[in-house]
């Protein structure tokens, strides 16, 4: 079985440099889902990459990591942007505009929520 080539894509509350493992705070308790995804999603034999969000510099890694490498998945845990919420839906709006399928509602769903 060939995997797919997945980036589990969440928020954090701080930028990290480009390339960053998360190892540690997929370690911690609060970041179960994400450590649970990544690695369900390993175990499967995909190659499961978690990339955050916070702010442009992150941003800009992931659009990097597109470019580079157009993830088959996402596997969109992301609920804000800058530590707010409010820009959820421009997250499900970017992944739709890129053509990158991805799980979750897309951002019609979510402005209407």
């Amino acid at each position: 079985m060939n995997g797919l080539d997945v980036v589990v894509l969440f928020d954090l509350n701080e930028s990290v440099e480009a390339g960053y493992d998360f190892k540690e705070e997929l370690k911690d308790e609060s970041f179960e889902t994400e450590n649970d995804v990544t690695r369900t999603l390993r175990k499967l034999g995909h190659d499961a990459q978690p990339i955050s969000l916070f702010d442009e510099q992150d941003l800009e890694t992931f659009l990097a990591r597109v470019k580079k490498k157009r993830p088959q998945l996402v596997f969109n845990l992301a609920e804000a942007f800058r530590t707010d919420r409010r820009h959820e839906a421009g997250i499900a709006a970017l992944l739709e505009m890129l053509g990158i399928p991805f799980t979750g509602a897309g951002a019609t769903a979510i402005r209407s929520a």
